[in-house]
This record gives C-alpha cells, structure tokens and sequence, in this order.
C-alpha cells in the first residue's frame, strides 16, 4: 500500500493562539483514517489545511508527491481532494440532482456563453451530467427524493446530498467531517456502509467523528490530536485503550476517578 497523502511538521496559529501544533502523519491509499480527539483539538483546522480553505503557518502537506500548500481550495479540489463539511452545504434553490450536477463543473467543457445560450454541446455535456449526476444519487440512496429541494430533506438525507456532491468532483482522497452528526441508529448504519463502499471503490477516506463506535468499527487507523498536537497512532481499539487518549477525552479529575 503506498502513501496518497502527508502531512509533515504541520503548524496553524491563528495570532496568539496555536490551533495546530508540529503535526505529521500519512495517509496511506485507500484506507479509512480517522483524525480524532476533543472538541477544540484542532481537527477541523487540519481538514481546512487539507482542503486549501487554510493556509499553514508552517509545515508541508503532500498529495500524490506534489506539495499543495499555498493551492487555492478549488485547484485542491481539481487535484482530487473531495470535503463534506461538518454542516451540510447545498444550494436550496437547486433539486438533489441539480445539487450534485454542480460538482461536476470542473469538468465543462462548453464555453460559459454557450451554456446560458443552450448550445447543442452544452446540451450535450448539461445530459450527461444528469446522468451521471442520478447513478451517484441512486448510489447513496436518495433516488426517491432526486426532484425535491434540500430544504426539504430531513437531517440524514441532507448529509446524504452533501457526500454525493463531493463524489462528483471525482476525489481520489475525501474527507468526511463528523458524517453521522446528528444522524439516528438507521441513518447512522447506511452511512457507515455507504462509507465502507466508497473506500471499496477505490477512494481513500479520512474522517473526523465523535462517534466512538463508529470509529472503532469503520476505521483502519486512528489519529488523535489533543490541544493540536498528535498524542497517538494506531488501530482504534489500541487507541480507545490508550491511558493518554482517555484522559484527553475524561479530563484528568474523571480519568483518575474512572
């Protein structure tokens, strides 16, 4: 298995405040990683690091050999790092489909006027994103409610939407933040099975989540960061043991009490 992703020496201070501190690790090809620690533990920030949205302070960050550190969020994106965001972003005036269909704009090739003109090309290109567009749909589920808005999609389908949108972009490595946030026992199976089939399908997947069983059951490794620095590697369940890692999550008082 070779190495898609690094991150080496990683540092983000925001003024006086270091939200992550001398930060390494490896992402290895089609691996689920997951990157986790307490609230404030800076987890987020390195997801906005990795995406473009953030430039580090210092340090390097690597995907498929080629240094992306100073790359604007979209040509990151064009690279082949897809992101879902710990909330769902959509655009509410535009159907599941048209949702998803966006994603694939990295790839139009007809000529912006040649879009608002309806061209045949553009035509053309607008049908075989659709297409496209409704196996990623039917893939996660969500054939039934392809016409309706988002705004009107309950909480778990609206995560749903925000995963086959980041698909479109066509990632090779995407990064799943807190996916099963807010999602009930059945929403919370089909998303970790949809997860599982996305990794099966050849995308490598690095996930940030407070849901400890999921973690344990999905993820083939585990970082946990504290305060912004790494305070452990591993397989989940020699992590979840790790005398460290509990007393990050319990506070000392708790730790010592349990």
């Amino acid at each position: 298995m070779s190495t898609i992703f690094e991150a080496q020496g990683l540092t983000k201070s925001f003024g006086g405040l270091t939200a992550v501190n001398d930060l390494s690790f490896s992402v290895e090809e089609s691996e689920i990683l997951g990157l986790i620690g307490p609230n404030g533990a800076g987890k987020s920030t390195v997801f906005s690091m990795m995406s473009g949205f953030v430039r580090p302070t210092s340090g390097e960050l690597v995907f498929e050999g080629r240094s992306i550190v100073g790359m604007p969020a979209y040509a990151v994106t064009g690279l082949g790092i897809g992101r879902v965001f710990q909330h769902s972003v959509s655009f509410n005036n535009l159907s599941v489909t048209e949702n998803v269909v966006v994603g694939f704009l990295k790839e139009r090739r007809a000529h912006i006027l040649g879009s608002i003109a309806r061209t045949r090309k553009a035509r053309m290109e607008e049908r075989a994103f659709r297409e496209r567009a409704d196996e990623i749909i039917d893939m996660i589920g969500l054939g039934s409610v392809k016409d309706e808005l988002p705004v009107n999609l309950p909480h778990g389908h609206q995560r749903l939407l925000s995963v086959a949108t980041a698909l479109a972009t066509g990632p090779r490595l995407l990064l799943l933040d807190e996916p099963v946030t807010g999602m009930n026992p059945s929403e919370t199976k089909h998303m970790v099975g949809l997860i599982r089939r996305i990794r099966d399908d050849g995308i490598t997947v690095v996930l940030v989540e407070h849901h400890m069983k999921v973690v344990v059951d999905l993820c083939d490794r585990v970082v946990v960061l504290n305060y912004g620095r790494k305070i452990a590697e591993g397989t989940p369940r020699v992590v979840v043991d790790d005398p460290v890692v509990c007393e990050a999550y319990l506070g000392k008082r708790a730790f010592d009490a349990a």
